[in-house]
């Protein structure tokens, strides 16, 4: 059997509980998924899916709970580490949306200094 790992950024919008559980109930359709285990990151609050099967289980992850520019670099970091220890080909296959999502941020954050400064 297989246990599947969700990183969701849950930020108290109803869409976001409605794709999240989805995603975790359609996992448990799958004959092959025994387990999910959904990780959360967010800065305070509380919640979470309203997903309340037993072979879930629900984790905030504090580490990833960084600014929102941050999130999804960590969300995507977190997703390569465990890919990776699974099959390091899988994990590979991240490197470049990692490498697109911060020259991103760091684009973003030059067009922010340049705004700002003026």
């Amino acid at each position: 059997m297989v246990s599947a790992m969700v990183v969701h950024q849950h930020t108290n919008n109803f869409g976001d509980d409605v794709a999240g559980s989805a995603l975790v109930l359609g996992l448990l359709e799958m004959p092959q998924v025994d387990r999910v285990d959904v990780h959360y990151i967010w800065q305070r609050g509380g919640g979470g899916l309203p997903v309340t099967d037993e072979r879930v289980s629900h984790t905030k992850l504090n580490v990833l709970a960084g600014q929102r520019d941050q999130r999804p670099m960590l969300a995507i970091l977190a997703a390569l580490l465990a890919f990776w220890r699974v099959s390091p080909s899988a994990g590979a296959l991240l490197l470049p949306y990692l490498l697109w999502v911060t020259y991103a941020a760091t684009l973003n954050w030059g067009f922010w200094r340049i705004v700002r400064a003026e």
